[in-house]
């Protein structure tokens, strides 16, 4: 795991927290010129790893973190996305400012042999205009998306919306039966609203978020096949280490000794809660057309197809 300073947590640091980060990426945005745009971009999908993949990839003394990292701020970790694809937002030079200064690369090049750089947004998988806005801001970046069994990752995703206090229902059937209206109008007073359309297309969309066919079709478009890197998360799951190296492969990186790596409690798919019995058989019947654009989209199978 890699080294982080402890995050500073009292009421001095939370005051100044802000604009601190507000000054570091007002100078990244400044010297931008001397930046360049990310190398990859972990896409996602939600709860099926990206987090550890990320961290694990931060072990290997080619990669660079972003600018916003523990190096720079009292933080606990380094900071693994910037959330600027995500929706509109200023471009170009506010986005470059995230990322090394090529005098780092190169220093890291004479050290490492390699420097590549990037980001890990789960939500950019399934964000509305994410693919649009990568290909405009970082159009020769590598995408790495992982894939967990679109059952599993509905219920997870619920799970972790109802730890956050995000998810008002206690009842998943019920949840996913409001998915569409969320949508549309968000979350009311009568469901411990007020959220709007769009923290719910973000939150709350659990079965949207599993439709991964839909989903990775914007960014087959936009970046082709042969940039897009598809693992599956029982695969990082079972074996971290195997999985980062053959990341590592992709972004021609040199080998390394990878050790495993696990964030947010990522748990393969024997010891993770289990949707209930009915419930899960109607999402199975739901995701299989899906499953199916997904194998004949990418000319492979999955575990869980």
């Amino acid at each position: 795991m890699i080294p982080t300073y402890s995050e500073g947590r009292g009421r001095l640091w939370r005051a100044v927290r802000v604009p601190a980060e507000a000054t570091i990426l007002a100078a990244g945005a400044a010297t931008a010129t001397w930046r360049r745009p990310p190398d990859f971009l972990i896409i996602g999908g939600r709860r099926c790893g990206s987090t550890s993949l990320y961290y694990g990839l931060l072990q290997h003394p080619a990669v660079l973190p972003l600018v916003l990292s523990a190096g720079w701020l009292p933080l606990q970790q380094h900071r693994k996305g910037t959330r600027w694809l995500d929706r509109p937002r200023p471009g170009g030079r506010w986005y470059r400012g995230h990322f090394p200064t090529d005098l780092t690369r190169r220093r890291t090049v004479r050290n490492a042999g390699a420097a590549v750089t990037g980001e890990a947004t789960p939500w950019y998988l399934a964000a509305p205009g994410a693919a649009e806005r990568a290909a405009a801001e970082a159009p020769d970046a590598r995408l790495i998306a992982v894939l967990r069994d679109p059952v599993e990752r509905t219920f997870s995703q619920f799970l972790e919306q109802r730890r956050r206090g995000h998810e008002p229902l206690d009842d998943f059937a019920a949840a996913l039966d409001r998915e569409e209206h969320r949508r549309r109008y968000g979350l009311g007073p009568d469901e411990g609203g007020p959220r709007s359309a769009d923290f719910c297309e973000e939150h709350l969309t659990y079965r949207r978020q599993s439709e991964y066919a839909d989903c990775l079709q914007p960014w087959l478009d936009r970046f082709g096949r042969d940039r897009l890197l598809v693992l599956e998360a029982e695969d990082l799951f079972a074996d971290s280490t195997a999985a980062l190296a053959r990341v590592a492969a992709f972004l021609g990186l040199p080998e390394h000794d990878f050790v495993p790596e696990h964030r947010n409690s990522a748990r393969g798919p024997s010891t993770a809660p289990a949707a209930p019995a009915e419930v899960a058989q109607r999402l199975r019947e739901h995701f299989r057309p899906h499953n199916l654009r997904l194998q004949e989209q990418l000319g492979r199978g999955f575990s869980w197809t």
